[in-house]
């Protein structure tokens, strides 16, 4: 049964969510329903509320009492990402809910072992461990570190949404995710002469720069009204990802080894962040426009964050909403809940209009803002 149901899962999780969400409410007025858990008296769930607004990603925990382990999840009312793991998600659905967990007793055999793997998204790199069935994972003693980052402790989820409890025996090969948060380094002085202290830009232009992930063009100039091309978003987003892109290899004819930005093409390339304009060609030097811009942002997020964005605004039809091309629909209005993008005047979003190196800035310092 839970086989059957774990092939429809992605599927399943996307029209759940879709679902939940109510269309012209504000997240701060959507009321929040009630999830029932009910269990065989071998263990207890763990979770952060029982109550949760409609298309809330919620992150739960079959935690066994001693002498039991976890033995499977089940529910009439909403789709589970794994029926047979400890840890597993769902998309809260518009209505109350009711989840079983089942234990079952311990069988007296030997001690086995269960493997711990930390997942540090980029940062230092702890070895693979493992711990006896029904003991606790020590937690390490040393944080790991992140250029540009600020360790925020360990969680759960990949989303980083459910603290990581040391104190619970685990019984199942687990991952612990590490959290990060930006810094900026205040140690850094940054000048450009067109960008003036007052103007709608200067926060977020020189906050990326103070972190190495935004440059001048050269002579003391930001050029912040100049068009952002394919090329330096494409090496914006790898400098903010934190990642190593050392390999230059890529299959673009104009994209030449010795560039400045054929590293971070590269890199983008093999994230499934960017595709050339042909098969051989991608274009570094031609202007994005906005609607493209919308992609690489929601291919990185997807690809290399491994996370969803969180939706801080209701969503707003743009009045040329017939103009934005297929391809790119669904990343503007991700984009748009999320904050990093508005329309311009008269509600018009301009979709193949190019985005300024000012524009790009704020989008880059809004994403920062919403994941780490």
């Amino acid at each position: 049964m839970f086989s059957k149901l774990k092939k429809v899962l992605s599927l399943t999780l996307v029209l759940a969510a879709l679902l939940g969400c109510i269309s012209g409410v504000s997240s701060a007025s959507l009321p929040e329903y009630s999830v029932t858990f009910v269990t065989n008296e071998g263990g207890y769930v763990a979770r952060l509320s029982d109550y949760y607004q409609p298309g809330t990603l919620v992150a739960i925990r079959a935690v066994p009492y001693d002498g039991f382990v976890f033995y499977a999840w089940e529910s009439n009312d909403v789709v589970l990402e794994s029926y047979d793991t400890e840890m597993t998600r769902f998309v809260m659905p518009a209505k109350n809910i009711t989840i079983g967990v089942h234990f079952a007793k311990k069988q007296a055999v030997e001690a086995q072992t269960v493997s711990v793997t930390y997942n540090t998204f980029g940062g230092t790199e702890f070895p693979e461990t493992f711990v006896t069935v029904g003991e606790c994972i020590p937690q390490p003693t040393n944080a790991p570190e992140k250029q540009g980052y600020e360790f925020a402790g360990w969680f759960s989820d990949a989303t980083c949404t459910m603290p990581f409890d040391f104190s619970i025996p685990v019984n199942t090969a687990t991952i612990i995710y590490a959290k990060w948060s930006a810094v900026v380094e205040n140690t850094v002085t940054v000048a450009f002469d067109d960008v003036k202290e007052g103007s709608w830009y200067y926060e977020y232009v020189v906050s990326l720069a103070k972190r190495n992930y935004i440059s001048g063009m050269g002579n003391g100039k930001f050029a912040p009204e100049a068009n952002i091309s394919r090329a330096q978003f494409a090496t914006i987003l790898a400098n903010i990802s934190g990642e190593a892109f050392t390999d230059p290899s890529n299959p673009f004819d104009d994209v030449l080894e010795d560039e400045w930005y054929a590293k971070a093409v590269a890199w983008a390339y093999s994230k499934g962040i960017v595709n050339g304009k042909s098969a051989k060609t991608f274009a570094p030097n031609d202007n994005i426009s906005r609607q493209d811009m919308a992609v690489m942002i929601a291919r990185y997020v997807t690809n290399v964050k491994k996370t969803s964005l969180p939706e801080v605004k209701e969503e707003s039809l743009f009045k040329d909403d017939s103009s934005i091309e297929t391809y790119a629909r669904d990343a503007v209005y991700t984009m748009q809940k999320a904050g990093i993008i508005s329309g311009k005047t008269g509600n018009i979003f301009d979709p193949k209009a190019n985005a300024t190196r000012a524009e790009a800035s704020k989008m880059i310092f809004v994403l920062l803002e919403s994941v780490a």
